[in-house]
């Protein structure tokens, strides 16, 4: 059984894996299209899942075989070829379109590319949309042995660093587990602080950075009947600049602002990406709040990354 969840956990439609494929070993969603793949190591299909109700779902891609050298463990579609990745027990990487025919990227080992290196069998593999990136990253894949994460460009080669992704190999953190997926989350760094020694606010966010797409960023913690500035740009402090004796992470180049801060100390502002954005750029920002009391109350940083939904 196949079953969609909420983040809170409730349950939103279920149904059975359809035939002739058996248990599943692989998971992947294109976002972008609804629909879903995936396979029994033998078998892979794709389909759009049905809503709440008894209705099954609707197959785009009738059950096919790919022609790996083991049984697949993993897969997951990848929007900037419009093709399909999967990993298999015998410590392989296919590259394959709907229906079967292998694509650009073959075949190929993934063993012993940096270290602590992958073992077969493989138990897991995403695909990083948000790469090939302007900046030189190239199309991008995390796989897995279970116990160990590889950042690996195919056909072969370890991926660059990137501010979300600065190891290209390192242990599973709570080993072993089994699949993987990618998710364009914001991520927070650094702390807040009060320039006046009171009680610093907090940035987060909310949604995938998806282009397009909505994400929203939260203030919590801001002073009540003061006023917030969202400061951001594409590029960071690295040591971050001291203003007023506090951290300031991100150049202050674009600003939207001023917005009352309501007797809760908490925002939340949308924002809508639009389409065709430049996949792989960084954007980085942090809340600078004036507090009616006296001095700024500064957030964390916060940088997300941009990529294919």
């Amino acid at each position: 059984m196949i079953t969609a969840y909420t983040p809170a956990g409730v349950a939103v439609t279920s149904f059975p894996t359809p035939a002739p494929l058996g248990p599943l070993t692989g998971l992947g969603y294109d976002s972008a299209g609804g629909v879903l793949w995936m396979t029994d190591g033998a078998l892979v299909t794709g389909l759009i899942p049905p809503g709440p109700g008894c209705l099954p779902p609707f197959i785009v891609a009738f059950p096919f075989v790919v022609p790996s050298p083991g049984p697949l463990t993993d897969l997951d579609w990848d929007p900037a070829t419009g093709s399909l990745f999967a990993c298999d027990a015998a410590g392989f990487v296919i590259n394959f379109f709907p229906g079967g025919l292998i694509g650009p990227f073959g075949i190929f080992p993934v063993a012993g590319m940096c270290g602590p290196a992958l073992v077969a069998p493989l138990h897991g593999l995403a695909v990083d949309t948000a790469t090939p990136s302007v900046f030189g990253v190239p199309l991008t894949l995390t796989v897995t042995d279970g116990v160990t994460i590889n950042r690996i460009m195919p056909p072969g080669g370890v991926s660059p660093p990137t501010f979300y992704q600065p190891f290209p190999c390192y242990p599973v953190p709570g080993a072993p587990i089994k699949g993987l997926a990618q998710s364009l989350h914001g991520i927070t760094y650094g702390g807040g602080c009060h320039t006046a020694g009171g009680a610093p606010a907090a940035i987060s966010s909310t949604g995938n950075s998806t282009t397009p797409g909505l994400f929203t960023i939260n203030l919590a913690g801001g002073p009540p009947g003061g006023s917030a500035f969202l400061i951001f740009d594409l590029f960071a402090f690295c040591p971050p600049l001291a203003f007023k004796g506090c951290p300031l992470y991100t150049a202050p180049t674009f600003l939207i602002g001023p917005l009352p801060i309501p007797i809760t100390g908490a925002l939340a502002l949308p924002a809508a990406i639009p389409p065709a954005l430049p996949v792989g750029v960084g954007v980085y920002m942090q809340w600078a709040c004036k507090d009616p009391g006296g001095g700024f109350a500064l957030s964390s940083g916060l940088e997300f990354t941009l990529g294919l939904p």
